[in-house]
């Protein structure tokens, strides 16, 4: 069914029930832990970029400092997320493009909680669906290196079973 190796939005149906827990696991702590340690070498590299006399855009260093702390965030959106993932890959769509939108909404919905439960539109929610679609991208990208099947993808191109 799968016609790519990095499906936009169909998949062939897979989940929890095939490949176990250890997709949803290995996902999880690209988040927690994976996403910090990449905001944190991304610092590391403005700091060494502003001492050698360049100025890097501000957005990349408030987006960067987003991923480290993210944890803080990150966790409470995961709650929801992970059976949403685990539901979609059961139904055949696992695709980025899912990701992308479900880390989109996550990221909205942060910064609604934040507010008290208000929405309100400013440069903030930009950046925080921005940290919802990387981290989403993360999640899915760790499962689609690590445990393709568990997405619906073959683990290679000769294998046709899904």
């Amino acid at each position: 069914m799968t016609t790519s190796r990095f499906p936009f939005w169909r998949t062939a149906p897979a989940g929890v029930a095939k490949a176990g827990y250890w997709p949803v696991l290995t996902g999880t702590l690209a988040i927690l832990f994976g996403a910090p340690a990449i905001g944190a070498l991304v610092e590391g590299m403005l700091m060494l970029a502003s001492y050698l006399g360049a100025t890097p855009p501000e957005m990349i260093g408030s987006m960067a400092f987003l991923l480290v702390v993210s944890p803080l965030f990150s966790w409470i959106v995961l709650l929801g997320a992970v059976p949403a993932s685990a539901w979609a890959a059961t139904k055949g769509h696992a695709g980025w493009g899912v990701a992308v939108l479900g880390g989109a909404l996550g990221g909205l919905l942060t910064t609604i909680l934040l507010n008290g439960g208000r929405f309100i539109l400013h440069p903030e929610v930009i950046g925080f669906m921005g940290i919802g679609v990387i981290l989403a991208l993360l999640y899915w990208g760790s499962i689609r290196f690590i445990h393709p099947t568990a997405i619906g993808i073959p683990r290679s191109n000769s294998d046709t079973s899904a």
